[in-house]
C-alpha cells in the first residue's frame, strides 16, 4: 500500500459491504480492478459516464435452428433499450390469471392486437443478459412474434407449430420453445413493447 493513501480498514469494509449489498460479482470486482484508471478519471470530473444504448433490430430475419422453419416473424422496426428503461412488459391473458390456462392457439390469436416481440429480441437478451429484469427470474417468457415449425413435419398443421421462451435455469438465461397446442398458465406471459 502507498504511504499517500488515508483510506480506512473500516472505509474498506464499508466498501466490501456496499458492494455486496449492490449484488456485485467477483469478476465485477476483476473487471474493475482492470478499470480502475478510468474509474478515478470519472470520480476526479475528466471523464462522464453514459448509459449504453441498446438497439435491436426486430426487422432483421430470426435466428432460425437447423431443421426448423419460421411460420410468422411479425417485423416491429428498431427497439432501443437503455439500462435504466423499462421498454419491455409482460403480459398476461385474462384466461392465464388465477392458475387457469389457456391453448396456445387461443392465446395467440388474442396477442395478434398487442405490440408482441419477436425471437430477435430473446436472442439479444440472451447476448446481454444483464438487460433481463431480476423480476423475470421466476417466469418463462414467451417471444409470440416469431413462430416456428418444425422444417421436416408432416404437412402444414397448426398442431406442428411451437414458440420460442427465454427461462432461468441454474446461474444462466436459456431458450426454449413450447408447442402451441400446449396450454400457457400464469407463469408464462409474453413479452410486450411497453410505449
Amino acid at each position: 500500500m502507498s504511504c499517500y493513501t488515508d483510506y480506512t480498514e473500516g472505509q474498506i469494509h464499508q466498501l466490501a459491504t456496499a458492494l455486496e449489498a449492490e449484488g456485485f460479482t467477483s469478476a465485477d470486482l476483476d473487471e474493475i480492478k482492470k478499470n480502475l484508471p478510468r474509474i478515478r478519471e470519472f470520480l476526479r470530473g475528466t471523464h462522464e459516464l453514459r448509459l449504453m444504448r441498446h438497439i435491436i433490430d426486430c426487422d432483421a430475419d430470426p435466428y432460425c435452428p437447423t431443421g426448423w422453419e419460421v411460420v410468422e416473424h411479425r417485423k416491429c422496426g428498431r427497439i432501443e433499450l437503455e439500462w435504466n428503461q423499462d421498454r419491455i412488459r409482460l403480459y398476461l391473458s385474462k384466461d392465464q390469471e388465477g392458475g387457469s390456462h389457456v391453448s396456445g392457439h387461443k392465446l395467440r390469436k388474442e396477442l395478434a392486437d398487442q405490440p408482441i416481440l419477436n425471437a430477435n429480441v430473446l436472442d439479444y437478451l440472451l447476448a446481454h443478459s444483464e438487460l433481463i429484469p431480476k423480476e423475470w427470474e421466476e417466469e418463462i417468457i414467451f417471444f409470440w412474434g416469431t413462430i416456428y415449425r418444425f422444417s421436416d413435419s408432416d404437412g402444414d398443421s397448426d398442431d406442428n407449430l411451437f414458440v420460442r421462451h427465454l427461462r432461468r435455469i441454474g446461474g444462466g438465461w436459456v431458450w426454449d420453445y413450447s408447442c402451441l397446442a400446449d396450454d400457457f398458465g400464469d407463469n408464462l406471459p409474453a413479452a410486450v413493447l411497453s410505449h
